[in-house]
């Protein structure tokens, strides 16, 4: 199947950073001091590197951004380890976090754990929560069976916070943006196996949370999907589907199907209709069976360059029933 997610291409224009938290937090001011900081063999274990890290007069909020930057910017995502299974044998989650340190590479759980370990080293209150997340645009509306990621919470300014420096290392254009994402943006692609670990205003269950449509945490950092839709299963009448998303501001939305029966991506008969804040496509369909719709976000034309400034593709999916 030759549908994998590409998440965007072209230059990023806007990139919102929503804080929840009562601390203003210097961001760029803590990066440049964790990228002064030289790493060399005094620093043997995690545990004295967190310590040298952060400044003793940071508040809690800026020493955890210094740990998650510290390790977003240090550890490779082992894509060949996660293939073979390597991590999955790890049955101490203390040497899980260890290897993950001194090889400069792991998965997830070795990320949440080094983070987890770290954070406690200073004084910082966090765990690791495991569940089940959304990572294709083919899972779109999909129920997700098995609990397949983890990720952090941590306790700053007397709440919890999400964390997921995995995330911030290989699916963000920021990776400020999975350092404390809002809780309603943030359950949109992480379940957590204990559904409090959610810390949303709403209690999301697993149906809904598999009702989803697949949105790419790209929507909310360019500013967009404020409003995103909840049905990513859609079934359709008489050969037709429609499919209704927010307007985004200064960009133009293209719509392309993926037909699974002949695994391509294939053109579609669609209109697009503008109402009330909502764009609205009506797709014809030519057979029976199952389908991918997804969206991809053009920003405005440069006048000068006579070429869109930004193109951002994989922002929304949706599957497609026509029975």
């Amino acid at each position: 199947m030759n549908i994998k997610t590409t998440v965007f291409s072209g230059l990023v224009f806007c990139l919102l950073s929503v804080n929840l938290f009562s601390q203003e937090v210097n961001y760029e001011k803590i990066e440049r001091y964790i990228d002064s900081i030289s790493i060399d063999v005094s620093y043997e274990s995690f545990e004295n590197l967190a310590k040298a890290l952060v400044r003793p007069n940071w508040a809690e909020i800026e020493k955890a951004y210094g740990v998650y930057y510290w390790i977003t910017s240090n550890i490779t995502y082992d894509s060949i380890g996660f293939a073979n299974n390597k991590w999955a044998r790890y049955s101490d989650v203390y040497k899980i976090a260890y290897d993950t340190y001194k090889l400069r590479k792991g998965v997830c759980v070795g990320y949440s754990y080094l983070f987890k370990f770290m954070c406690d080293e200073i004084g910082v209150k966090a765990k690791v929560i495991n569940g089940y997340s959304r990572t294709e645009t083919y899972e779109a509306g999909m129920p997700v069976e098995n609990s397949n990621h983890a990720w952090n919470a941590i306790y700053v300014d007397n709440k919890w916070g999400l964390v997921d420096a995995t995330w911030g290392k290989i699916l963000s254009i920021n990776k400020r943006y999975y350092f404390l994402t809002p809780p309603d943006e943030f359950i949109l692609l992480h379940f957590p196996e204990k559904p409090e670990e959610q810390f949303t205003k709403r209690n999301t269950v697993k149906a809904d949370f598999d009702r989803y449509p697949f949105i790419s945490s790209l929507c909310f950092e360019i500013g967009y999907c404020k409003d995103y839709p909840k049905n990513g299963l859609i079934i359709a009448n008489k050969n037709s589907a429609e499919i209704s998303v927010p307007n985004p501001d200064n960009m133009l939305l293209v719509l392309r199907i993926f037909d699974y029966s002949e695994d391509k991506w294939k053109t579609q008969d669609y209109t697009t209709t503008y109402l009330n804040k909502q764009t609205t496509f009506k797709i014809s369909l030519k057979k029976k069976g199952r389908f991918l719709a997804e969206l991809t976000a053009i920003q405005q034309y440069d006048p000068m360059e006579m070429k869109p400034t930004s193109i951002y593709r994989s922002l929304m999916a949706f599957t497609i029933i026509n029975k």
